[in-house]
């Protein structure tokens, strides 16, 4: 500290400015730093796959529930894996699918599809609880944990076609093909 007692003001001046300079151009480069950190996880959370499991109701010719698995992202995924955080152990139709899909690549915007309609009964599958369905794309891994419960979708406005007379049918299908058209 004794050499600055022996600086002129112009070279104190000319000293306090180089520190100055230096200090500014140091936090410039750490801003410039963190924002570059901020824009590449925002691109990588924009581009990645978002694959996730709904139970949705499909209304048509035959309102049913349906357990989806789709990709909302925008780049493809591979599904590693996908577990239920309740015993479905009974519905061995919907472990063979979720089974099924390890392994499977699934694109921006498709879906996989499984009916909770349980065949040559007048029952749905019920799901209640928590799906976990892990995924990666081509450089990291995901856990989307997805809560369902298809208790929330009412089925029972439905109509059985064997209980509608054939007038009726014929027009059900007509309104049906007409609006698929559209």
């Amino acid at each position: 500290m004794d050499f600055i007692n022996y600086l002129t003001v112009d070279q104190r001046i000319a000293v306090l400015t180089t520190l100055a300079t230096f200090t500014i151009s140091v936090i410039s480069v750490v801003i410039a730093v963190r924002s570059l950190k901020v824009t590449k996880r925002s691109i990588d959370e924009a581009n990645r796959p978002y694959v996730v499991a709904s139970v949705v109701g499909n209304v048509g010719y035959r309102t049913e529930k349906l357990l989806m698995i789709k990709n909302y992202g925008n780049t493809g995924a591979t599904i590693e894996s996908i577990k239920f955080s309740e015993d479905i152990a009974e519905e061995e139709l919907l472990i063979e699918f979720l089974n099924s899909l390890s392994g499977i690549f699934i694109a921006p915007g498709q879906s996989f599809m499984f009916t909770l309609n349980k065949p040559r009964e007048n029952e749905n599958v019920t799901l209640v609880g928590e799906m976990a369905v892990i995924y990666k794309d081509f450089k990291n891994k995901f856990t989307e944990k997805c809560k369902l419960n298809s208790k929330i979708i009412n089925t029972n406005l439905q109509i059985s076609s064997d209980s509608l007379s054939e007038f009726e049918n014929k027009l059900l299908n007509t309104l049906h093909n007409n609006n698929r058209q559209k």
